[in-house]
């Protein structure tokens, strides 16, 4: 995938920065954006030090506006190949506490799932306009069940879930793939507010490696590790009942912001 334009979402940290920096190394160009500024200027010169071209963008997802303007930023100097709506937060519920704060489930969905969709959608609308390109959408193995720590989290990878396989069908006859991506845990400051076991815990170089394959091989879906995404999507389809014997062996609780 050499000399792509690619342009990631949420590239300050995580998978987002370990995407970048594969991108680089693959000589692509890049376009980063993410909220804090300072993050995404070690990035850049991190990729730069590959030799890689960067352009940095201080964006905001939840804004409609704003992800439209850098979707277009970009389009103005040229074509977009991959587009990575991988901008995410996590939140929890508070030990003293039965459900989340409806304040923080708030900033939770419009960042993980309308902001996803904003990227997405006027994306789509790009590449068919230039007729190509490359969607990928940063789910979670946790958009397959419903744990009691993390509600809003997981329905707001469902919610991504459900809509891009909507968007692969109305996407079949055309030459705009999209690749679902279900991480399981991976290390980054997002998962260390996990405060629950980590089975299987991957780097963020690892799992960009494989995102990257996956992007590669135009794959539909892709999850990982490959014996937890099998694991869950076996669960998600027990009755009920059945799930709830074996959700709270592995629920997924996380730390509630300050």
């Amino acid at each position: 995938m050499a000399n792509d334009v690619v342009a990631i979402t949420g590239a300050g940290s995580g998978i987002g920065y370990a995407l970048a920096l594969f991108h680089a190394k693959a000589g692509d160009v890049l376009h980063l954006a993410g909220r804090n500024l300072l993050k995404l200027e070690a990035v850049k010169a991190a990729c730069q030090a590959e030799g890689a071209t960067v352009y940095l963008y201080e964006l905001d997802v939840q804004s409609k506006e704003q992800v439209q303007g850098w979707l277009q930023a970009i389009t103005d100097k040229g074509p977009i190949d991959i587009v990575y709506a991988n901008a995410g937060i996590t939140n929890g519920v508070a030990n003293d506490e039965k459900i989340e704060r409806l304040d923080d489930i708030e900033v939770l969905l419009q960042t993980n799932l309308l902001g996803a969709v904003y990227t997405l959608s006027r994306a789509t609308e790009i590449m068919l306009a230039q007729g190509h390109g490359h969607l990928v959408a940063l789910s979670s193995l946790a958009a397959y069940v419903g744990f009691s720590g993390s509600p809003a989290y997981c329905a707001s990878k469902a919610g991504l879930k459900v809509y891009c396989e909507s968007l692969q069908r109305s996407l079949k006859s055309s030459n705009v793939g999209l690749t679902i991506i279900y991480p399981g845990y991976v290390t980054s400051p997002m998962s260390d507010r996990v405060t629950t076991a980590k089975p299987m815990r991957l780097s963020a170089d690892k799992a960009a490696e494989l995102i990257v394959r996956a992007v590669a091989q135009k794959q539909g879906q892709y999850g990982f590790p490959w014996l937890l995404w099998a694991g869950v999507r076996i669960l998600s389809v027990l009755p009920i009942s059945i799930q709830n014997i074996f959700v709270p062996l592995f629920d997924y609780k996380v730390a509630p912001k300050d």
